[in-house]
Parts: C-alpha cells; structure tokens; sequence
C-alpha cells in the first residue's frame, strides 16, 4: 500500500512524496510542452492568449513553468487550440532526488 505525503523544502515549495512502505519515492514535476507545440504550428503565446481567452500574465507563466496549478477547463482550452490531445501538453520530468531505502 502507497501513502503520499506533503514536505516542506528550503526554497519553501512543497514536494510530494510517495512511500511503499520501504522506499521513498519523488512523485517528479509535471511540466507544459507549450513552446515545442507553438512552434510546429507556427503560433505565438500572443495568438495563444487570444485564442484561449487565458490572460497573456498566466500564458507567460505557463511557458516558464512557473504555475503550480492549471484547470482542466484552461488544460482543455489550449487542447482546442492547438488541436492537441493533453498527453502531448503535459510532460512528466522525474526528480533527479529520488532516495533509496529509510
């Protein structure tokens, strides 16, 4: 049986832990492929902001990965958009921390 859990790190983000039981696992960063998928469609994060009706402050901060949370009504918007399926939006990066046994 996996437990999750909510840490507290220096930089004062939290980060999710999973457990087993025996090892502690990082659950990793779930990131936007928007810049690669604007790109093969020749758009901008401009006409993105536009088409979605997303503020261009919340665009630019998904190009950078700077949110911690996005809706699913806004993850569907921007499917729509660039007429994409949200596998191909989202990107899971592991964490590079993952520890071994307690």
């Amino acid at each position: 049986m996996q437990s999750v859990a909510m840490l507290s790190t220096e930089s004062s983000s939290q980060k999710v832990i999973v457990t087993d039981g025996n090892k502690l696992y990082s659950a990793g960063m779930i990131k936007l492929n928007l810049e690669p998928l604007l790109a093969e469609r020749g758009r901008s994060f401009y006409w993105l902001a536009k088409e979605t009706g997303i503020n261009q402050t919340m665009v630019s901060r998904m190009r950078h990965n700077k949110v911690k949370l996005v809706s699913l009504e806004a993850l569907d918007r921007i499917c729509v958009a660039l007429a994409c399926e949200p596998g191909e939006l989202l990107v899971r990066t592991p964490d590079k921390k993952t520890k071994g046994k307690k």
